[in-house]
């Protein structure tokens, strides 16, 4: 377990399941007295000493603790547990010998790169190439380096088969589950950087010389608005992942495609005429459209940002528009909240997250909510 103090909390970091809480005064008691192995009834005393309170409410205070920690699993251990978010599979799949051992005619390929990474993307078919290309068009790239990563993508008897280039083979029978395991397969390689603290879930854009963060989980309305900023002048540069270097907390971009959900499409395409035609796709129980952001953005694409700021959006339907400034340790909270936290080097994340400003705007209308951003931006200290 580690422990930080930030924001007059006590944070503590279960790095197994690199969970996060923080607590206050009281909690703090506990967990130093808890960690020297003493008994709730023996904290709950020492409790009733310190805070003079009553040894109901002491007792109480100390068992919710516990339970709380417990149930999240500060108390003992947590085994590891891994997950995959698309249903390809890697299962014995010697009855598709023919797909596998026979030679694939690569038709064509293409080079791009994403945060600083030259990757190589072969493809089967003309059909594959016709629907991948138009997603990646956007981080194409010249450059004579050998690839550090490398992707394959074919159809064959039905199936798709994705070779990540790191000796597993996956099948779907679904091209847009094998579309979507690329995509997912590119962000996570972006995690491999060594040079990076933390990972955000959460998009940006730029403004000026700098970066600002937008944090938010499914249904905060998060890539509805860059979408929209971006028709306001500011530039892409990340939609669901954010990198932050360890030295100095730069933003590392990761401009893939916008996925667009559905319930945005008719917000958007007053903005975005040629939303209207573009292909659905259905990932992880969603209809998206993929929005490829301006293109000639690469020399941005290819340096670091210092972060201005960090606001969360949040949609709510028929809600007013509200803003308010966040302390660090609500910063920390709301990205907890959100599962929009990873890192390994969270003192440094702790440290950037005090000097940067972040703001918490609640809004129901599009149009509303872009001119309170950018009026939240501009009165930012220079």
């Amino acid at each position: 377990m580690q422990e930080f103090f930030f924001d007059d909390h006590l944070i503590l970091h279960h790095p197994a399941t690199n969970k996060l809480i923080a607590l206050n005064t009281t909690g703090q008691f506990i967990w130093e007295n808890f960690s020297k192995g003493m008994a709730a009834e023996d904290i709950a005393d020492c409790l009733v000493s310190q805070f003079s309170i009553g040894t109901e409410q002491a007792l109480n205070d100390v068992e919710s603790c516990l339970a709380e920690w417990e149930q999240i699993g500060f108390t003992e251990s947590v085994n590891d547990s891994t997950s995959s978010r698309y249903s390809l599979t890697t299962e014995d799949l010697s009855d598709k010998s023919s797909a596998l051992h026979a030679p694939v005619d690569w038709h064509s390929s293409q080079r791009i790169r994403v945060a600083g990474r030259n990757i190589e993307i072969n493809y089967g078919d003309l059909e594959l190439r016709e629907t991948l290309v138009p997603v990646f068009q956007h981080l194409e790239a010249v450059h004579n380096s050998p690839p550090e990563d490398r992707l394959g993508i074919w159809q064959h008897d039905n199936l798709f088969f994705v070779d990540s280039g790191d000796s597993s083979i996956h099948s779907t029978a679904s091209k847009d589950e094998a579309v979507g395991w690329i995509l997912y397969y590119l962000v996570i390689q972006t995690f491999s950087r060594d040079d990076c603290s933390a990972v955000l879930h959460g998009g940006a854009v730029r403004h000026g010389d700098s970066a600002i963060i937008l944090p938010g989980g499914k249904g905060s309305g998060k890539s509805t608005l860059i979408a929209a900023l971006q028709h306001d002048g500011y530039e892409y540069l990340s939609d669901d992942v954010c990198l932050l270097k360890k030295e100095d907390g730069l933003l590392v971009p990761v401009p893939m495609s916008q996925r667009i959900k559905s319930g945005s499409w008719k917000a958007l395409e007053s903005l975005y005429p040629s939303l209207t035609d573009l292909p659905v796709y259905k990932m992880l129980e969603a209809h998206v459209k993929f929005l490829s952001p301006a293109t000639g953005c690469m020399e941005s694409w290819n340096r670091t940002w210092p972060v201005a700021a960090i606001i969360f959006p949040q949609y709510q339907a028929q809600a007013a528009l509200t803003v308010q400034h966040l302390r660090p340790l609500e910063t920390l909270e709301l990205l907890m909240n959100g599962d929009g936290l990873g890192n390994d080097c969270l003192q440094s994340l702790l440290t950037w997250l005090e000097k940067i400003p972040a703001f918490k705007m609640v809004y129901s209308r599009l149009a509303e909510a872009q001119e309170h951003f950018t009026c939240i931006v501009e009165e930012l200290p220079r």
